[in-house]
């Protein structure tokens, strides 16, 4: 992972390089006497190298390729925003001090270029870390310390995840090195080394932090020199954002922030839904036109088709969609599910529905059929990204903490639309909701929907 770390620490700078020069093209051409001014001179080109280098040196100091970060979560892309934000905000700084002036239109251009394209070339590598390691390439061991229960867990999780980076390579039960619980009080685990050194482990997971004990916990980082050392606070589904180390009379505690679903239904997400999706209705309207005409000349019926969902707050509303079954199709939904043996099973799709159209085929394969959801948007019924709306029975059918979903408007795609669209089981896409709805975040949704169109794109899980 150093190397990936290297290579991608060249690839930040070539690429920042590349945009510099590209922001002197746009505001002089290609040939410029243009220079900055003040106290010290430099030629565009030299005043780029500077602000690439200063860009550079920030996203190491912000630790942006830090080996532990790369592949996996938002936490890589929101170091790469801060450290863009202080990188501009020092050069300006320092222009000040040393009035030092330049283009402002250099800047405006070089700065949302640069970080768009930091972001995507990260997007890249992540994709191609990610296939070199479900290849079984750039993996870490990992010793799990821990009962036989906790093991299974994890190994099944490092196992289903294959891109994740981890790979157990052996376990360790302190219930069954009660010497080593013992030596304790020496600050020292013999047992649990041997068993580092015998697995070559680069990493151990603490999965039951009180069997060691707190000194035990803590005596590790010392003693297992070079070797990352990871505790799980036996919580899952809560977004690291959400994780505060604090100190309560000089005991180290974690804070848990509120769930987001205050923010998740606020103005900021409001007004950008409803300002995209006036723009892609414009964008779309050819699409939509076609879809239409499609629909009408190959069934009889009404183009669209309405639907009661359950909204925000338990609220029902119509969910426009464009008509892809034909008609009175929904009154057969019972005999089908009864026939395949899923009449208490939410989300249940039918296989190979017979009350698909020939356009609709063709409308469901493309995702072209959810378009009219935009017109829910714009009226305030629904959100670009949110929990799937479902109908009033399958509402009924939640168990425990599920209607939490309802907190917040219900989405045209989400996030277990992209973790596998209709190819997951309905536990997995209510955690993924419920995930989604405690941890929300303006740059969760701009990734969700960037992962949706490339979903739409292969046809992931489209039916």
């Amino acid at each position: 992972m150093k190397r990936v770390s290297r290579y991608i620490a060249a690839t930040d700078f070539m690429l920042l390089a590349c945009v510099t020069l590209a922001a002197m093209v746009v505001n002089f051409g290609i040939e410029t006497g243009e220079r900055t001014w003040g106290p010290i001179e430099l030629t565009y080109p030299q005043f780029g190298l500077v602000v690439a280098f200063v860009w550079w040196w920030m996203l190491a100091l912000f630790e942006t390729r830090d080996s532990r970060i790369l592949g996996e979560g938002f936490d890589e892309y929101r170091r790469i925003g801060r450290a863009t934000a202080f990188a501009f905000g020092a050069i300006a700084v320092v222009s000040v001090i040393v009035k030092l002036d330049f283009s402002r239109g250099y800047i405006a251009v070089a700065l949302p270029i640069g970080f768009v394209a930091l972001l995507l070339s990260r997007w890249g590598w992540r994709k191609w870390l990610r296939k070199q390691r479900v290849a079984g390439r750039y993996l870490t061991g990992v010793l799990v310390v821990g009962n036989d229960t906790s093991v299974e867990r994890l190994t099944r999780v490092f196992a289903k995840d294959q891109g994740s980076g981890f790979r157990v390579v052996g376990s360790w039960n302190p219930a069954t090195h009660r010497d080593g619980i013992a030596a304790e009080l020496n600050l020292e685990h013999p047992g649990l080394k041997d068993a580092v050194t015998k697995t070559q482990a680069k990493a151990v997971l603490i999965a039951d932090p009180q069997a060691l004990g707190s000194q035990g916990v803590r005596s590790l980082s010392w003693e297992l020199e070079g070797i990352d050392v990871l505790v799980s606070p036996h919580f899952v589904d809560v977004s690291p954002e959400r994780v505060r180390l604090a100190y309560l009379s000089g005991e180290p505690v974690i804070r848990l922030d509120e769930p987001q679903f205050a923010r998740a239904g606020g103005f900021a997400k409001t007004a950008f839904d409803r300002i995209l999706a006036f723009v892609l209705i414009v964008v779309l309207s050819p699409i939509l036109l076609i879809a239409a005409v499609a629909v009408k000349v190959t069934s009889p019926g009404p183009i669209f088709f309405g639907h009661k969902r359950v909204g925000k707050n338990g609220n029902t509303f119509t969910m426009w969609k464009f008509r892809s079954m034909r008609e009175g199709a929904e009154h057969e939904l019972e005999g089908l599910l009864l026939e395949a043996g899923a009449g208490d099973t939410p989300l249940f799709k039918v296989e190979n529905d017979p009350r698909v159209t020939s356009a609709g085929r063709i409308l469901r394969r493309t995702s072209i059929d959810e378009l009219p959801q935009l017109f829910n948007v714009l009226g305030g019924t629904m959100s670009l990204v949110g929990p799937r709306p479902q109908i009033p029975e399958e509402v009924s059918l939640y168990r425990g903490l599920e209607s939490a979903r309802l907190h917040v408007r219900p989405g045209i795609t989400g996030m277990w639309q992209v973790s596998g669209r209709s190819n997951l089981e309905w536990d997995e896409a209510a955690r993924l909701d419920l995930y989604y709805v405690e941890n929300w975040s303006m740059l969760v949704d701009l990734l969700i929907l960037w992962r949706t169109l490339g979903a739409v794109v292969r046809g992931d899980g489209a039916k």
